[in-house]
């Protein structure tokens, strides 16, 4: 073998080589890209169900009135408002939970809405208000508290399933997926 023919020898193998390593470090490049995708989703979709978390929380503490228990999220006035405008929050991120799971919490958005809000005479003051709030907890104690396991059941097989990414896109490119809500 004279000498030019080691060159080019070299020369190819190398050019070879370096062909291989950068076809190698793209692949593992796409990977890794794919991958940081697949974690922010999950990142995303865990957070929104760390707020559902927070909602069942909410639901699950009682305040004992003088011949009743209530959710305390019915004590009063600003424990409702508080209480309302975090399961509104949540509706805004219903993209990155189950459809099960959005249209339950749109189920319990209108049920309030239809079974508390309009019941109440806004024009009474803080103290009659509360008081209003407190009845409606007596009378919707059991409807609450149903809910509540609904949310805890759904919540706990849609844990089962939260890294499929795959099969929660599809169920988003489900049309025939509405809300099964009566206003």
């Amino acid at each position: 073998m004279t000498s030019s023919q080691i060159i080019l020898t070299i020369i190819s193998s190398s050019l070879v080589s370096t062909i291989l390593a950068v076809i190698t470090n793209w692949i593992i490049h796409r990977s890794s890209y794919k991958n940081d995708y697949y974690k922010k989703i999950l990142d995303k979709r865990i957070s929104a169900y760390e707020n559902i978390n927070h909602i069942i929380s909410k639901m699950l503490i009682h305040t004992k009135l003088d011949n009743s228990v209530i959710p305390t999220v019915f004590f009063s006035y600003e424990y409702y408002t508080e209480f309302a405008l975090l399961l509104g929050t949540n509706l805004d991120h219903s993209f990155w939970i189950s459809n099960e799971m959005a249209n339950k919490l749109t189920e319990i958005n209108v049920y309030l809405i239809n079974n508390v809000e309009n019941k109440i005479d806004n024009t009474k003051n803080t103290n009659d208000l509360d008081t209003e709030y407190q009845n409606i907890g007596i009378i919707q104690f059991e409807q609450f508290r149903i809910f509540r396991k609904e949310l805890q059941k759904i919540m706990n097989n849609d844990f089962k399933r939260l890294h499929k990414l795959n099969s929660f896109f599809k169920s988003k490119e489900d049309t025939k997926n509405t809300f099964g809500v009566k206003f």
